[in-house]
């Protein structure tokens, strides 16, 4: 662009050499743009479809993937920079977008009808979490750049998941390697943390904690989430009535969008964006209550979809080498401290208030890596009759998640 504004200035309007060359140059960079969408979006379907296809890959997850090659495309020069406006705007709409989606297939009502012991882990998960992270501040913060923000990321990712760290970003306004060095901390700890509790985790618990005793017509066992196994379901994704679903859950979407940006636009600029991600977190659960809403098929995979999408875009805006290399390290060891000194803390109160091992171990893995490791996590431990409520507390830490992210960030800042 600067350089079409230069031809204009140095040629007439009517040189035949500037119209020429000012046509190529514009659509040199329309094409750009139609390629980028191309791969920004075409990119999650292929992997999708390989996660569906391969169970390793499955296992290791599609955010991952999508995560690695954008950082990959990012580093190796193949985006100019002419792009990275038009990048960090579709990459915060995405999100507005996805944030309803993920959330309409919420049920409040399911939340209080977890018996005592879930709803007790859920409630010592997310204390131990912000007991930790608040600790976790006032060891980093004279070694980590925006480390209030970062603070409010951990704790949005390890209450909800990816959709909340994402979120967090935009309403903090974080800057892109700051985000970058966070995710890619969390997605290795993450993945350390999965590989202990799959190996030897139920194991080493059981020696200290009570084992898992089914309780009969517990109120987990009478709670019907028809939807357990679509969270991850893109299959009939384009049959006629899937897609009517998905239809009105974006427009759903984009009228909530246009609200919050209409409310946010009565505060002051530099809390307006932590204000649309709160307004739409709450319209959007506010909508959940409605069962046709909250029944539309396919939302949850498609507000996870533009979530691959996000995590592309946002991967390939990273720039190694202008990462401060200490500093990097220092956010490393935060998000690795908050990680397992959470998990620690979170097993001595579930020690403490008789807590059995199979429930704690469920809700650590819903709080702190979401939904989708869930069955992977009940099928790992040869238990399915905690899945339901794995499942439950996943998306009460997607509800909770942009609410406590903002508050931590804001007391602490």
């Amino acid at each position: 662009f600067h350089l079409a504004e230069f031809q204009i200035y140095k040629y007439r309007l009517t040189d035949l050499r500037f119209t020429l060359k000012t046509f190529f140059i514009f659509a040199f960079i329309f094409m750009g743009y139609i390629l980028l969408i191309l791969f920004y979006f075409g990119l999650p379907v292929l992997i999708v479809y390989w996660t569906h296809k391969s169970k390793t890959a499955d296992k290791i997850g599609a955010v991952v993937f999508c995560y690695a090659i954008g950082l990959v495309i990012g580093n190796i020069g193949v985006v100019p920079p002419l792009y990275s406006e038009f990048q960090n705007s579709l990459s915060e709409f995405l999100i507005a977008i996805a944030i309803p989606l993920i959330l309409f297939s919420s049920d409040l009502k399911q939340w209080f009808k977890m018996a005592g012991n879930t709803f007790l882990s859920l409630v010592l998960g997310v204390l131990a979490t912000v007991i930790v992270i608040y600790i976790g501040y006032f060891i980093f913060r004279d070694k980590v750049d925006e480390a209030w923000k970062i603070s409010g990321m951990l704790a949005g990712v390890y209450t909800g998941g990816t959709p909340n760290l994402a979120a967090l970003k935009t309403a903090l306004n974080v800057s892109q390697n700051t985000y970058i060095v966070t995710h890619t901390s969390d997605l290795i700890f993450s993945a350390v943390f999965i590989f202990f509790i799959i190996s030897v985790g139920q194991r080493f618990f059981n020696l200290f904690l009570l084992k898992f005793k089914l309780k009969e017509n517990s109120k987990e066992s009478q709670i019907n989430l028809n939807n357990v196994n679509e969270f991850n379901d893109y299959s009939n994704f384009f049959q006629k009535n899937n897609l009517f679903n998905v239809v009105i859950g974006i427009l759903l979407s984009l009228a909530i969008v246009g609200i919050s940006l209409l409310i946010s636009s009565r505060f002051e600029k530099n809390s307006a964006t932590a204000i649309i991600i709160l307004s739409l977190t709450t319209f959007s659960i506010a909508l959940s209550f409605i069962p046709k809403i909250r029944n539309l098929k396919k939302t949850f995979p498609t507000g996870m979809y533009l979530i691959y999408v996000f995590s592309t875009i946002i991967s390939s805006m990273a720039d190694f080498s202008t990462f401060n290399k200490i500093e990097s390290l220092n956010i490393f060891l935060f998000v690795g401290f908050v990680v397992f000194a959470s998990f620690f803390f979170h097993s001595l109160l579930s020690k403490i208030f008789k807590v059995d091992t199979d429930t704690f171990l469920i809700s650590s893995v819903a709080l702190t890596c979401s939904v989708p490791f869930v069955p992977i996590i009940a099928g790992a431990i040869k238990n399915k009759h905690i899945i339901i409520p794995g499942v439950i507390i996943g998306l009460v830490g997607y509800a909770i998640g942009n609410y406590l992210g903002i508050f931590i960030a804001f007391t602490l800042k």
